[in-house]
């Protein structure tokens, strides 16, 4: 693949791990306006109809992106469809630029490919959580970045065609603000922590029991639930004391 068409593939790999279902939407809209062609197997993806149910396709990833605890149980599929589209595109890509070989197999960029994704939707999933730790209603940082990061998967969209090194050096400084903020939680829960009598070591506020020595704590503060996932215990709670009531 031509140098260009690696980094292209690389940075819709990363935005695969963001949403694959808008980038599924934009290569079926360029296989379907005959500027990308898939392989035979896929080869309905680059056709209008694939390009509708890619589209429905993302308007459940939109919803689905908003609901926190739903996030959690399809985190495995979201991995696979993200790396399963970074192989698509990077293929699409490589069948379009086939006079622009330099060299490097597209098979290897296809893993690499496969690696940013995973690598990238791993992140998010744990930035939402260190967010969702830090506010007081769940639904809160789930709803706004999600927003945030839909605005910047059509800015990394429009750059990947018109500038891919401008894109490439935004996710290198995105990537750098990424490592900057794990950095700031480690030490704010550092200093949240409180030393054990009896051995120490640093325990979270509402432990009740030291993760060394397994010593007796007193709780300093009480978690509560998500205020979603606390009405959804509750109805299940109230359901099942109806059903043994009868």
């Amino acid at each position: 693949m031509d140098l260009t068409g690696v980094l292209r593939a690389l940075e819709l790999a990363g935005l695969s791990g963001i949403r694959s279902s808008w980038v599924l939407v934009a290569t079926s809209l360029a296989g379907a306006l005959g500027y990308l062609t898939f392989p035979d197997g896929v080869s309905w993806l680059g056709t209008w109809p694939g390009v509708g149910a890619m589209a429905v396709f993302a308007l459940i990833e939109h919803f689905s992106e908003r609901d926190t605890d739903l996030i959690q149980v399809l985190r495995a599929v979201q991995t696979a469809l993200a790396a399963t589209t970074a192989v698509l595109t990077t293929g699409a890509l490589a069948r379009a630029e086939q006079s622009l070989h330099v060299g490097i197999p597209v098979w290897a960029v296809q893993v690499v490919a496969v690696l940013v994704a995973v690598t990238t939707i791993g992140v998010r999933h744990q930035v939402k959580l260190k967010l969702m730790e830090l506010s007081a209603n769940a639904e809160t940082p789930s709803r706004w970045v999600a927003r945030a990061e839909e605005g910047g998967l059509v800015a990394g969209g429009t750059l990947v065609v018109l500038s891919p090194v401008l894109l490439a050096a935004t996710f290198v400084a995105c990537g750098l603000a990424v490592v900057g903020l794990v950095l700031a939680f480690k030490e704010l829960d550092r200093q949240a922590r409180r030393a054990c009598g009896g051995c120490g070591a640093l325990a979270r506020r509402e432990a009740q029991r030291c993760p060394k020595c397994h010593a007796a704590l007193s709780p300093e503060v009480v978690l509560s639930l998500p205020i979603k996932l606390s009405v959804r215990l509750a109805t299940v709670t109230q359901q099942g004391t109806r059903l043994l009531g009868r």
